[in-house]
């Protein structure tokens, strides 16, 4: 077990640069008090375009109390975006986020939908990264917010609502195609009593050796208790083997964690927020080579939580709500 590694405010901001080969978006997601879910995600270009130009884009998905979804998209130029690289300040056209690690502003003015809202931290960031990179080929990470409180004023369907709710923002970006070097992950979040959490369990290709990649994040209230690499096992699936394939899903998961602490978690119930084509932005010959090799599909769910924790011979034992994707890219 590793202690929390002390986040910083640059670790937020632009890290790559769009003219060149790379990917990067910054994402948020809320789950709001009135049944309703609000994804909200700026990307520098598609992340199955890494070698193309810059493309911004904003995309949002509003998930309403009884299923209907909602959905946002905007390109803009590259001269409408600018983005620090010592803060995360992203502006694309009239619409933008600031933030600090602890609060982040999100001021949205797009067709059919705008509005501000507001992300304040509970749980510590999770760093996972360091200034500069090797110029070989990588894929970075950073949780500045794992789980904290979300406020705020949003129109859609000519109507504005005041929303109230709890949330998650991250930031990924790198200078690989992803479907290079992975063949499917898991990818989730969630929050049980005072517990938050962040685990991911990714899986090479069999030409990397098919190995498992898994991390783990666990706090308790503002105090961090896990943030390792290498100690989270998948376990149980209700599909044999455990491996998602386009069509046939699995409907619950459980994972297990041991280390200083012993941790196992279950995700059930799930309700489906976002099914994809990652390589949809992919066009002409490209694309049809593409799903010749591969079924690619992204699909992310609401679920319920029922986690458990043991330190020292004592269990703690807590239910809640979580959020995990599944990512097959071959």
């Amino acid at each position: 077990m590793s202690g929390i590694k002390k986040a910083e405010i640059w670790e937020d901001g632009l890290r790559t640069d769009p003219t060149k080969k790379s990917f990067e978006w910054w994402y948020f997601d809320a789950n709001l008090d009135d049944g309703s879910t609000i994804v909200v995600t700026f990307f520098t270009k598609p992340p199955s375009n890494a070698g193309g130009a810059p493309k911004p884009e904003i995309q949002i998905v509003v998930t309403k109390p009884d299923g209907k979804k909602l959905r946002f998209n905007q390109d803009f130029s590259y001269s409408e975006f600018k983005a620090a690289t010592d803060a995360c300040n992203v502006v694309m056209g009239e619409n933008s986020v600031r933030g600090n690690l602890q609060k982040y502003t999100l001021e949205l003015h797009m067709a059919g939908i705008a509005g501000t809202i507001e992300f304040e931290r509970i749980a510590p960031s999770y760093s996972t990264s360091s200034k500069g990179h090797p110029k070989t080929e990588y894929f970075g990470w950073f949780c500045a917010i794992p789980y904290g409180n979300v406020r705020g004023k949003v129109t859609y369907e000519t109507k504005e609502r005041s929303i109230k709710g709890t949330g998650y923002h991250d930031h990924n970006w790198g200078i690989i195609n992803i479907n290079d070097v992975c063949q499917y992950w898991y990818w989730g979040r969630g929050n049980a009593g005072d517990y938050s959490m962040i685990f991911t369990v990714m899986v090479l290709p069999k030409i990397l050796g098919g190995k498992h990649v898994s991390m783990m994040y666990l706090a308790k209230g503002e105090k961090g208790l896990i943030a390792d690499s290498g100690h989270l096992d998948l376990t149980r699936t209700d599909i044999t083997p455990p491996t998602p394939k386009v069509g046939h899903l699995p409907k619950s998961l459980t994972f297990a964690y041991s280390d200083d602490l012993a941790v196992e978690f279950t995700l059930t119930n799930p309700v489906l927020i976002e099914s994809i084509d990652p390589l949809g932005n992919e066009t002409g010959l490209k694309k049809i080579i593409s799903h010749l090799f591969s079924k690619p599909l992204y699909v992310r769910y609401n679920a319920d939580l029922e986690l458990s924790v043991e330190e020292n011979g004592k269990k703690d034992s807590k239910k809640g709500k979580g959020l995990y994707e599944i990512m097959i890219l071959r």
